[in-house]
Order: C-alpha cells, then structure tokens, then sequence
C-alpha cells in the first residue's frame, strides 16, 4: 500500500508564540486551534480528533476508518464526514515510494527496497484527556503570574520593621507561686485599708484599676473599719479566696467573698483580677430610745436655760432703774 514519504514540518496545535506565552496560554483554556496547512484532505479528520468536547469528538474507529479511506485515495464516507465536523474532504493521491524503507538519524527519509509496497500506517493511539490538563495548567499559570504582579505593585512599607515585634511593657514570670506567697500577699493588701488606700492600689495590676483611681479612692471613702472573717486560702495555681467585712459611716456592714487572681509583673506580685463570689448587706441600727432619766436630764437643763434668761432680764430692768433715779436726782 503505497504511502506519503513526504513529511511536513510538526507544529503544536494551538500554535507557536515565543514573545507572547499568556496569549499561546489563552489560546489553550479557550480551545482556539491553528488549522493545518499541509494536510489537505485529512484536514477534517485532524479536526475532528481535536474537537474542544470531548462528546464530539471521532472515536478510534472512525478515525482509523478515516485514515484507510484517504491513504487508499478513497473518500471518506459521508457518516465520518459529518462527524469531523462539515469540512470537505478529499482523498489524497497515493504515492509510490521510492528507495529504502525507513527513516535515518539525519531526518532524511529511505524508502524500500526496488519493488517493495508498503502498507498504510496505522493510526496513532488517541490521547485522552489531554485538553483538560492543559486547560487547567494555564489558568493555575494565569493565577500565579497574576498573584506575581499583585504582590509586586503592593507597598508594604519597611518590612524590617513589620518583623520587629513591639515591645512588652509588663513581663509575667513563669515561676510557680507557693500558697504562702500567695495568701500573704492578699492578707498584706487587706492590712493597708481603709486608711492607706494609696499603697493598696500600687499592689493592683491593669485590670483592678480600670475604673480609675477616684473611684477607688471613693470606694474606701465611705469605709471606716474592715474585717477578715475569711482568711485568704489559695483555691487554684494563683487563685485566693477571702472573705472580708466592711462598716459604712452610716452604720451598714457588708461582707464581701472576693476570688483574686495573682501574677508577678515587672518584678512585683500584684493582684491582677478580682471576682467578687458573694455580697450580703446589714442595715444600720436603729437609733435606741432615749430612758427616763436622759428625759430629766434633758428638762432640767431647759430649766436652768429659763432661769438664767430670768436672772438677765432682773438684772437688766434693776439697771434701768438705777440709771433713772440719778438722773431725777440730777433735776432737784
């Protein structure tokens, strides 16, 4: 079966473009084909093999049926025709080799031996799934080169300072605290109220002093005496609970069950949170009523109050008349 030794030039089916490679990649994820310009009547079949849906594509058999037709110089049947898409066909003119058979390094081809026929070759085995591939490698290019420029044009000021970390202002210790330490240290904050608030609050961390210094300082303003009735007790790894009891200048009591947390700060153990577990309030006394003889001391003293104004009032009219006689003396 004689065949075409005449080979033309390979080239990639989406085209070449060395200067421009996002155009080839466009090309490629839209499925835009260079059509072939040398190979004539077997046009329709390459097309058709290289259909974008996979669906529409020739199948091994048709093509095969394809390629015998045109390599035979028949045409393609009418069904293949339609199938590769509409294009006109033709069938190709059989040549007879000339020469050797075979191919040498030097791409120079040999053809058989004087007399020989060779038969058609059989078609090259189909390719499957090769067009998603290449469509899903250019658009993850086209997001990498994209994602390139992006980070590129973007400012990010002084990197040497972004990867400074900002400096601490407080420094907590690891160190395990002793229960001891720990319930002295409430017992040691307790001790300074209500009269040294000032020292108290340099024992408090950032938390404790959120509202502020004048609302602390108001706070114990209005506490004359306080009380532990719950000694500190450490509940946890730096937890004490304790329990304390304040009078108010009106008389109230309060007594109040506090969970502080504690932690060593800048060097200074320092109470750093303050829960408060359980509030109860007593109400002030009530006046007592005054006995019998607080009431006569009470009249007896208003007595005395009249009796002196009494006294006044004689001692002034005998001075008027006093000062009225010498004067009528005076006239005679």
């Amino acid at each position: 079966m004689p065949r075409c030794t005449r080979r033309s030039r390979a080239r990639p089916p989406f085209g070449e473009d060395e200067d421009n490679s996002l155009a080839l990649l466009h090309r490629v994820a839209a499925g835009t084909l260079a059509p072939p310009r040398r190979a004539g009547s077997f046009e329709p079949v390459l097309m058709g093999m290289l259909r974008a849906e996979p669906g529409e594509r020739l199948t091994a058999n048709q093509v095969r049926e394809a390629a015998q037709a045109v390599a035979t110089g028949n045409p393609v049947p009418e069904a293949l025709a339609e199938a590769a898409g509409g294009w006109p066909t033709q069938p190709l003119t059989a040549v007879t080799a000339v020469g050797p058979m075979g191919t040498r390094l030097d791409a120079v081809p040999v053809g058989p031996a004087p007399g020989a026929v060779t038969a058609a070759p059989g078609p090259a085995p189909r390719s499957r799934g090769v067009r998603p591939l290449l469509a899903g490698g250019a658009g993850l290019l086209v997001v990498l080169l994209a994602g390139v420029v992006l980070l590129t044009q973007l400012d990010w000021g002084d990197s040497s300072a972004a990867r400074e970390p900002a400096p601490s202002t407080t420094t907590t210790t690891s160190r395990a605290l002793s229960a001891a330490e720990l319930e002295k240290a409430v017992a040691g904050y307790y001790a300074l109220l209500p009269e040294r608030t000032g020292e108290a609050w340099a024992r408090l961390g950032p938390a404790p002093r959120a509202e502020g210094r004048q609302a602390y300082e108001s706070h114990w303003a209005r506490v004359t005496r306080l009380a532990v009735v719950s000694p500190p007790r450490r509940t946890a790894e730096d937890l004490v609970h304790v329990g304390v009891r304040l009078t108010l200048r009106n008389g109230a009591k309060v007594t109040e069950f506090h969970q502080h947390g504690l932690a060593v700060e800048g060097g200074r153990l320092l109470i750093v949170s303050d829960t408060l577990l359980h509030s109860e309030r007593t109400a002030a006394p009530d006046r007592p009523p005054r006995d019998q003889d607080e009431k006569k001391d009470d009249e007896k003293k208003d007595d005395e109050k009249k009796d002196d104004e009494k006294k006044d009032e004689g001692r002034g009219k005998d001075k008027e008349d006093e000062n009225g006689g010498r004067g009528r003396g005076g006239d005679g």
